[in-house]
């Protein structure tokens, strides 16, 4: 016996939902993700830190971690970058967390290339996404 389409619709209705909310997560996520590199790039800590949570922290390349606050002061200093561009970013929505995952490839100042690896961790507070924390990794290659 197969089931009542409209039953069968009830059932199904919110997977897709679910399904749907998920999409939209991810595509605000890469605008802010984009809004966040356009100010990092400008050195614009004013335009950061609406995106940052209150308790963000971040592993910078070198190892160290740093708080808001510090990361914040960090941002605002000129960047020896004269181009950059993006690679292979994903982002996966769980709920109210979400993890973003790049490659970051920018040419300095002196010529010379640098390529990391970054992973944001977003977290959905009072309805809006906020990045939690970041961490960045060195290409050596």
């Amino acid at each position: 016996m197969r089931p009542p389409r409209l039953l069968l619709l009830a059932l199904l209705a919110p997977l897709l939902a679910a399904g749907a909310r998920a999409a939209d997560d991810a595509a605000e996520l890469r605008r802010l993700n984009d809004a966040y590199l356009q100010a990092a790039l400008a050195s614009d800590a004013g335009r950061l830190g609406p995106l940052l949570a209150e308790d963000f922290t971040a592993v910078l390349a070198d190892g160290s971690l740093v708080s808001r606050s510090e990361y914040l002061r960090q941002a605002a200093l000129p960047l020896p970058i004269r181009d950059f561009r993006e690679e292979g970013v994903t982002v996966r929505v769980y709920g109210d967390a979400a993890l973003l995952s790049a490659v970051a490839v920018a040419r300095l100042k002196n010529g010379a290339w640098a390529r990391s690896r970054y992973t944001d961790v977003y977290v959905r507070q009072g309805g809006a996404w906020r990045i939690a924390s970041i961490q960045i990794t060195r290409i050596s290659r």
